[in-house]
């Protein structure tokens, strides 16, 4: 069943949509392909953004799907710029230009890829997720901290009276435990109110680690999973964690080859447009060879480069 005609795909409105997303005709085709019950030929694709064939109902609706559009806006003539993006601000949205660092833009691709999301879909989600998370850690603080001070008032009952001199100290607990409550109080997830108080140590090595990535790692350790490594997150430049995912898929996926999760990484590869037939798990070298040849030839000499400096370093 085809659409009708005045819902007509437009060609070049076919044919913007998917060079916003700067995705290849093939690209497209993979993140269609990736649900099972879809399936569209990137030769298709083509014939559509050349007036040479009309997809049918159920086919238009998945191309717009996967461009995070509507149907109707294909069947428009694509919209300048200028006046798309002064329309999309009177809405009152913002466009943000974030500089990401190689790590955190190989991570949005790996995530998109195995969960078949966009990157603007995480861009969205990631004020809820967050808030959810700090408040996942919170409420764990204020249990363990509950669990805590009944297990140190049983202790303190229990204690022998010829101890008794112990309980002299426990303010020193008891200290703790009152700044403990009202961090959590004040939601101070990074536990930054407990590093000023006047005690000679602090609780904690904030370059190290604080109490959200504690929860965090804690919580990763239960999982089992060897896309997230409790022990691989690291503070680097904020109280954030750096903490890589996939990174046992990768090596696999690339055969630990280095100039192969560069090509992934800089975006030379779009982990969905790879060839079908290179993607058998007996295929891993020639995998890894194809990826290395997506890298512009002068860009590949001078991460060669990189790469001996780097083993020479090591050695």
């Amino acid at each position: 069943m085809t659409i009708k005609p005045e819902e007509t795909i437009n060609p070049k409105a076919l044919r913007a949509a998917r060079k916003k997303l700067r995705l290849s005709q093939q690209g497209l085709a993979a993140d269609i392909c990736r649900h099972r019950d879809r399936n569209i030929s990137a030769k298709a694709i083509y014939r559509y953004e050349n007036g040479q064939g009309e997809p049918s109902r159920k086919r238009a609706q998945w191309l717009a799907d996967a461009l995070g559009t509507t149907v109707g806006k294909l069947c428009q003539d694509p919209e300048d710029d200028a006046a798309s993006e002064a329309r999309r601000r009177d809405l009152g949205y913002v466009q943000i230009r974030p500089l990401l660092s190689p790590d955190v833009v190989r991570n949005y691709r790996l995530v998109t890829y195995h969960y078949g999301v966009s990157s603007t879909d995480l861009i969205d989600a990631a004020p809820w997720m967050f808030a959810l998370l700090a408040e996942m850690s919170l409420a764990d603080r204020k249990q363990r901290l509950a669990d805590a001070e009944a297990a140190f008032d049983e202790a303190m009952d229990r204690l022998p009276d010829h101890l008794g001199s112990a309980k002299v100290k426990c303010w020193i607990v008891q200290d703790a435990f009152e700044g403990e409550r009202a961090s959590i109080g004040k939601r101070d997830i990074f536990g930054k109110m407990l590093l000023e108080t006047d005690s000679a140590d602090d609780p904690f090595d904030p370059s190290v680690t604080n109490p959200f990535i504690d929860f965090l790692q804690r919580r990763a350790s239960k999982i089992a999973s060897d896309e997230i490594n409790s022990e691989a997150c690291e503070i680097l430049h904020s109280d954030l964690p750096e903490w890589p995912v996939f990174e046992t898929w990768l090596d696999e996926f690339t055969a630990k080859n280095w100039l192969a999760k560069k090509a992934i990484e800089r975006g030379h590869v779009k982990l969905g447009a790879i060839p079908p037939e290179l993607l058998d798990a007996e295929k891993r070298t020639e995998r890894a060879a194809w990826l290395v040849d997506q890298i512009p030839g002068d860009e590949r000499a001078r991460l060669v480069e990189d790469l001996k400096h780097f083993e020479e370093f090591e050695v």
